[in-house]
């Protein structure tokens, strides 16, 4: 039974290689969540229907499914495992800067991020910004060093990363765009390919649990987006999280809305020649990529939890489908 995980997700995929065989049998309805697929399919599991015991031979025919099924016991543990060194990591890491990160240094942080400069990827406070001597301007123009070779070590864990799916392939393309474009001088260039990255990010972390309990939800614009990120962000365990969206979250509305003193998202990436906002300097680039740093940062870890999230609840259920069915049984 425990890879019906596996076979619901292959429904849910529209595979066709159930269907081709038995039409009538059993289809993933777009109507529902992911969820209540998944319960519908326990459902018949649990009750002993024909129509699960079809699924079931049917599914030894398909060898990803044959496949899944001898390793979904080692999945499971792996995943519990993994989640639990998550956990204790977490814990780990947020009582570890609540030690170092001082009242007086976390202000300065915020203070940098309300002048477009954010910081909050570091994991120790080792930047001197409480240096008297030390201003916002000095931190940008650290990452100029060597023909902007410090802007490429800030993304080393995606650029040298392992392995890498096609969108991350997508996403290390963009980043050396971007770097390629500030060592030419091409300010505009490299903003419109940052824009585009912290778009696709924006709807990325706005649509995590979409579709999967409660229907799928279309969002109409980049502050319903934000909306939906800012209720994630409540129920996370993450240090100071939420003071962090929210800094992120105000400076790009300023941006992408126009706003005046900021860089005009509109004008760069549609070419709005008549604006007077389309002379960028480097800076202007440096803390764009700063805040996409900063925004991936949060994106990723409110994402792995919800990978996690999602799993464990799916085993839950199962093997409550499981417990249901032997007391039925007795």
């Amino acid at each position: 039974m425990n890879y019906v995980i596996s076979l619901t997700n292959y429904i849910v995929s529209e595979n066709k290689k159930i269907n081709e065989k038995h039409p009538n049998l059993i289809k993933y309805d777009k109507n529902k969540t992911v969820f209540e697929n998944l319960l519908e399919l326990e459902n018949l599991y649990i009750e002993d229907n024909e129509k699960y015991l079809i699924i079931s031979e049917s599914s030894k025919e398909i060898p990803e499914l044959i496949e899944a099924k001898k390793l979904e016991t080692d999945r499971e543990k792996a995943l519990m495992d993994y989640a639990l060194s998550v956990m204790d990591f977490e814990n780990q890491k947020n009582d570890i800067q609540d030690k170092l990160f001082s009242e007086e240094y976390l202000n300065k942080m915020y203070e940098y991020a309300d002048k477009g400069v954010f910081i909050f990827f570091i994991d120790t406070p080792a930047l001197p910004i409480l240096d008297n001597d030390v201003t916002e301007k000095d931190f940008l123009d650290s990452l100029k060093i060597s023909n902007y070779e410090n802007v490429r070590i800030l993304f080393s864990h995606l650029l040298n990363a392992p392995v890498k799916y096609e969108p991350l392939i997508k996403k290390c393309e963009d980043i050396y765009s971007v770097i390629d474009n500030l060592r030419l001088g091409y300010y505009r260039s490299a903003a419109r390919t940052l824009f585009v990255l912290l778009e696709s990010e924006h709807k990325n972390v706005a649509n995590i649990y979409n579709g999967f309990i409660k229907n799928k939800e279309e969002y109409k614009n980049g502050y319903e987006r934000a909306c939906k990120i800012s209720e994630f962000v409540k129920f996370s365990n993450m240090t100071r999280i939420e003071n962090y969206w929210n800094k992120i979250n105000s400076y790009y509305q300023k941006i992408v809305t126009s706003s005046d003193n900021y860089i005009d998202r509109n004008a760069i990436v549609h070419g709005d020649y008549n604006s007077s906002k389309l002379v960028l300097t480097d800076n202007d680039v440096l803390k764009l990529v700063l805040l996409y740093l900063c925004f991936k940062t949060i994106g990723d870890y409110l994402q792995n939890n919800e990978e996690i999230t999602k799993e464990i609840l799916q085993y839950y259920t199962i093997h409550i489908a499981q417990e249901c069915k032997r007391n039925k049984k007795e």
